[in-house]
């Protein structure tokens, strides 16, 4: 199962983790499918590889920007960035 299709798992989940993986999905879908997916106040966390560290694979990176611009539906709680990698912690906004 891809990590796109969490949601139909028809299960609910505390915490749900990408872990060097975000740039092997459809981002979009897969942040959309995975709020469903969340119980009321859990948490979604993204570990990945910076926009343009060099992995020795070509592959397309985001940088955190782009995963919060696309992060609309969460409350981001948690943010950083080290040498090549970055991180996001998020749970569903209730506004």
């Amino acid at each position: 199962m891809r990590g796109e299709e969490i949601a139909k798992l028809n299960e609910k989940f505390d915490v749900i983790y990408s872990v060097m993986s975000l740039h092997h999905m459809d981002a979009f879908i897969f942040l959309k499918e995975t709020i469903k997916a969340l119980n009321n106040n859990g948490k979604l966390i993204i570990v990945d590889w910076k926009k343009g560290v060099e992995t020795g694979v070509p592959e397309y990176y985001f940088s955190l920007n782009e995963v919060i611009a696309m992060m609309k539906d969460y409350e981001i709680i948690d943010k950083g960035e080290r040498k090549h990698h970055f991180y996001v912690v998020g749970k569903e906004n209730k506004k």
